[in-house]
């Protein structure tokens, strides 16, 4: 019976995912209440289920001439995405995905909901102790730093990603740029050159880097030049 239902859950939710591919928001949303309803202890399920609340709201939220009526569908997705994320940590608090999901959907209601930094931060670091050695995480929390013009906090977390994975270009270029930021300029130069290394001479992405490396090279101090010896008596 039991194996039943989750044969029938893992359906629903395969069509779900196709519905989706099919820009079908109402039915991808229809049939993942489907799947959770049959099958309501599969955090992969909620995961999903919030995601699409939230894609749902936002789509929503782009509209011209909002109503009342809008916002309140707005507002009623965007909750109903954090509860669904929130129950998938529940339902397997080892589960680092859950976790992910959670600080992702924090991370962009920052400026719009009291305390969703914080929240983001405290998410992120749970993640983190979960899955140390994850660049990834380190990157994202990094970015809520920077994003707060912490420099100095996101730099530690941008060095730490570059530790975990040396040759993880994002990594060194977001650490460069909080070290701009942070007035560091010569550790900001020492990672350009590295981001530089990195990625594919004469790309978009190389142009751009170059383009930042060179501003900070203008930055620097000059040198001063070396005392002369002085000569012996005669």
């Amino acid at each position: 019976y039991f194996a039943g239902k989750t044969s029938l859950a893992s359906v629903d939710f395969l069509n779900s995912l196709k519905a989706a591919a099919n820009n079908d928001g109402t039915q991808t949303y229809n049939l993942q209440i489907k799947a959770i309803q049959t099958d309501p202890w599969s955090p992969a399920y909620r995961i999903g289920y919030s995601q699409t609340n939230f894609a749902l709201a936002n789509s929503l939220a782009a509209k011209k001439d909002l109503t009342e009526s809008d916002r309140n569908t707005v507002s009623q997705l965007v909750q109903q995405s954090l509860r669904e994320a929130r129950a998938a940590v529940s339902l397997d608090p080892s589960n680092i995905g859950s976790w992910e999901n959670l600080a992702n959907l924090y991370r962009n209601l920052i400026n719009f909901a009291q305390d969703a930094d914080q929240w983001t931060v405290a998410t992120y670091q749970e993640a983190i102790k979960l899955d140390p050695l994850n660049p990834q995480l380190r990157l994202d929390l990094g970015g809520v730093y920077f994003g707060q013009k912490n420099y100095n906090q996101a730099a530690l977390f941008f060095n730490q990603a570059t530790q975990l994975k040396p040759d993880l270009a994002n990594a060194h270029y977001n650490l460069a740029s909080a070290l701009r930021e942070a007035n560091a300029l010569v550790d900001a130069k020492r990672e350009y050159e590295i981001t530089q290394s990195l990625i594919k001479v004469d790309s978009a992405d190389w142009q751009k880097v170059t383009t930042e490396l060179e501003e900070v090279k203008k930055r620097l101090p000059s040198p001063t030049p070396a005392a002369s010896e002085a000569s012996p008596e005669t």
